[in-house]
């Protein structure tokens, strides 16, 4: 095997192009001294993922397995040990102490100790996972299942030290230092990635075979693990080598890491970290993606547990391996794309801005936490998040609007206030509605009008909580309201807290700015125009819903339709203005505005004597 240093790093790449003949001419296929091995799941070839032989979670997992457990699986691989020969389940030596460094904790020797006892103890100092060791042991030199190997097969366990062109290191053989160093050089890798060719978050061209003639492979290398096998041994499986996946290729075929990968599967199964998401040691949950760990405070459990289940338990040490993210939130944003979701009923719904977030109590810069494409992949994507919510499955919707929460009448109600789309609310963390003053007033259809059970008056309900009494659908057409009642029978007990105002009137106010309703329009009024009159002082949202002209403010003068009749607004009535000097006069101008109401309109008003 290669086994570059620092100092190789300019030769490498010629280096790799003489790799060991054992890796190229065969694929581990050893003769009668190999026991037959028990398969966990046999590897097909469609699963071979180049970019990702094994996730880091499984690699660096150096809790995967205990001392027992690697005895008796060695064990199930060779029942017989051949005469002579001292099979790895029987293998024993003695070991001494290695000091503690920046790769491992170090090792403390003992005398006359097993090698499951030297992989469990090698895999948890230096966190390495105990079966990646037992498939290097196997893809190196077929020791787990040999049931005649040689002195060479232990003195060369795992090919640490022992470089294409030389010798192998004296100071790294014999078993335990092959196992010892070989699971150090595998974090050297992780934590000095930048030091040799092949790294991950990259694109690499990998070779297939010693031959550069034989040419490479583009590679996105996705993770440390992959990128320390293939520093290891540095070629990828051609196809040849892939469609003969338990033999031999053609002569351009490279096997090391094929067989890693195959070997890992069949005997423990899925390189892949299998349920594995959401974790737990003792009693703290964890929710594990990519190279982070997020804790899990209570309010986000219920959510997260819907997504991925119940936690599996794991060990400290297998924690330890994820950098501390914080507290995991049901802000999430994909790693892979950089869409920024909401966990909500085992679906993500989009934001499309930090200001959407921040009313749902999240912050752009620090609690939204990452999780990879691939672990989001299992939930699918709703609707796009809204400023609508609600505190459980059954409760009234809520607008988030300011400082305050607004309880919606029904969906319908709702989408008066997102553009006629009945939006999306999702369940509000208690954490949220604790930052908002919640109403108690129930909110109806912007600019629509109501009716109360057993009450046949009509109302105009009004953005800021108020009520209008409607005394005509004549008023409603002046104004350009609908002419129709959008909620009949409403409970009486929506109607708590919401002051009865008044008649719905010609004279309204705007902004501050008074208008006079004509033509289903509001025409600007002056405030000498307005004096003497009652004027309905409609908030903002109901305002909105109206047609406003943008023409200047002036008197209010009005004819019927079908009417030669100029009538005056002012001081409190409308009064006749017999002829057009007279009008002229009061108006100030030649050529004054005459607004066009309906007969039925003017049967509301109050009218004086002529002027």
């Amino acid at each position: 095997m290669i086994r570059p240093t620092r100092r190789r790093l300019a030769a490498m790449i010629a280096v790799w192009a003489c790799a060991l003949a054992l890796l190229v001419a065969a694929p581990l296929a050893l003769p009668a001294t190999i026991a037959p091995v028990h398969s966990a799941a046999a590897a097909t070839a469609a699963d071979w993922n180049p970019g990702n032989i094994i996730d880091d979670s499984v690699f660096y997992d150096g809790n995967a397995m205990g001392s027992p457990e690697i005895q008796a699986f060695m064990e199930r691989q060779v029942r017989n040990c051949q005469s002579g020969y001292t099979c790895v389940k029987d293998y024993r030596q003695n070991t001494d102490n290695r000091p503690a460094d920046k790769y491992c904790n170090g090792y403390s020797g003992a005398a006359n100790e097993s090698a499951s006892t030297i992989i469990d103890k090698v895999a948890r100092s230096c966190g390495i996972s105990q079966k990646a060791l037992l498939v290097l042991l196997q893809k190196e030199q077929g020791l787990i299942t040999s049931t005649a190997p040689s002195s060479w097969n232990y003195s060369a366990a795992t090919g640490q030290g022992c470089p294409d062109t030389a010798p192998c290191d004296k100071a790294t053989a014999g078993f335990f230092y092959q196992v010892y160093y070989a699971a150090r050089q595998f974090e050297v890798y992780r934590l000095n990635p930048t030091w040799w060719g092949y790294q991950s978050g990259r694109w690499n061209n990998i070779l297939y075979n010693p031959d550069g003639g034989c040419g490479t492979q583009r590679v996105y290398i996705e993770n440390a693990a992959t990128a320390g096998l293939y520093i290891y041994t540095p070629y990828v499986p051609n196809q040849a080598a892939l469609n003969n996946l338990y033999g031999t290729g053609d002569g351009c075929s490279a096997y090391g890491n094929r067989n890693f990968w195959r070997t890992f599967t069949d005997w423990f199964g899925s390189t892949r970290e299998q349920n594995h998401r959401i974790v737990s040691v003792a009693n703290d949950i964890y929710l594990v993606s990519g190279n982070r760990r997020y804790h899990m405070p209570p309010h986000a459990w219920a959510q997260w547990q819907a997504a991925f289940g119940d936690p599996s338990a794991v060990t400290r040490g297998y924690l330890d391996r994820f950098a501390d993210g914080g507290d995991a939130s049901l802000y999430v944003r994909n790693s892979t794309t950089g869409a920024v979701y909401y966990l909500d009923s085992r679906e993500l719904h989009y934001f499309d801005s930090c200001e959407l977030i921040a009313l749902w109590g999240g912050n752009c810069q620090n609690l939204i936490i990452d999780v990879t494409g691939a672990d989001l992949a299992s939930l699918s994507v709703g609707k796009p998040m809204s400023p609508f919510g609600r505190t459980d499955s059954a409760a009234t919707v809520y607008r988030m609007a300011g400082s305050e929460m607004q309880p919606m009448y029904d969906d319908a109600v709702a989408a008066t206030y997102n553009l006629g789309t009945v939006p999306y609310a999702a369940l509000l963390p208690g954490s949220v509605v604790a930052r908002y003053r919640v109403s108690t007033q129930t909110r109806f259809a912007n600019g629509q009008f109501i009716m109360f059970a057993g009450d046949s008056r009509v109302w105009l309900p009004t953005g800021d909580g108020r009520l209008f009494y409607l005394p005509s659908w004549t008023r409603a057409a002046e104004l350009g309201l609908p002419s129709g009642v959008f909620s009949t029978n409403v409970p009486t007990s929506a109607a708590f807290n919401w002051p009865q105002i008044g008649n719905l009137e010609p004279f309204v106010s705007c902004g501050g700015s008074n208008f006079y309703a004509a033509s289903g329009s509001l025409r600007p009024a002056t405030a000498a125009a307005a004096e003497g009159f009652v004027v309905a002082s409609l908030d903002p949202s109901t305002c909105s819903a109206l047609a406003v002209t943008t023409e200047g403010a002036g008197l209010v003068f009005i004819r019927p339709a079908d009417d030669t009749r100029i009538f005056y607004a002012v001081g409190g009535a409308y009064r006749h203005v017999t002829s057009v000097p007279q009008l002229q006069k009061v108006a100030g101008t030649p050529s004054p505005r005459v607004l066009t109401i309906s007969r039925e309109a003017l049967a509301l008003l109050k009218i004086g004597p002529a002027y």
